[in-house]
């Protein structure tokens, strides 16, 4: 494309190049689809073809100024495929970001907070199983006690 614009600007100079007007779009028609994956909205896009819809040019064009128009037309259906990935994989980054942080809070801050409630119920329910044995033994000793005493 670069190749093609310098000899379109040596044939024409700035001025005749910026006289060109041409009736085909220089963006391509794109339809866009919003998907989801990996819970991230995910662009994609496919391209119609302009070819149908383009109108012939009034103004004929040389040589250079139509491969340099081409070249651009393919650059720029490029430039359209890499803008959607970069946006996706933006999107995905910041969703495993935040993806990251909570699995870091889960594992520095929530699980270790619930192994030592865990721990602590755990004592707790101990020394009351120890408190319902001495009640037990108490109340062994109290009804051998006393039939004992009744004998």
């Amino acid at each position: 494309a670069r190749s093609w614009c310098r000899r379109a600007m040596a044939r024409h100079g700035l001025i005749g190049l910026a006289d060109y007007h041409s009736s085909e779009s220089a963006i391509p028609e794109v339809q866009w689809h919003i998907g989801n994956r990996l819970g991230t909205p995910w662009l994609e896009y496919s391209q119609t073809d302009s070819a149908s819809t383009a109108k012939p040019s009034t103004r004929p064009a040389s040589l250079e100024l139509g491969q340099a128009g081409e070249a651009l037309q393919r650059l720029l259906a490029l430039l359209l495929e890499l803008a959607a990935a970069e946006g996706n994989l933006v999107r995905l980054t910041h969703a495993f970001r935040r993806t990251q942080r909570r699995v870091n809070a889960l594992e520095h801050i929530i699980l270790p907070e619930l192994e030592q409630t865990i721990r602590d119920i755990e004592s707790v329910m101990g020394e009351m199983e120890r408190d319902d044995l001495v009640r037990s033994s108490l109340i062994k000793r109290r009804q051998s006690g006393g039939k004992i005493a009744d004998n």
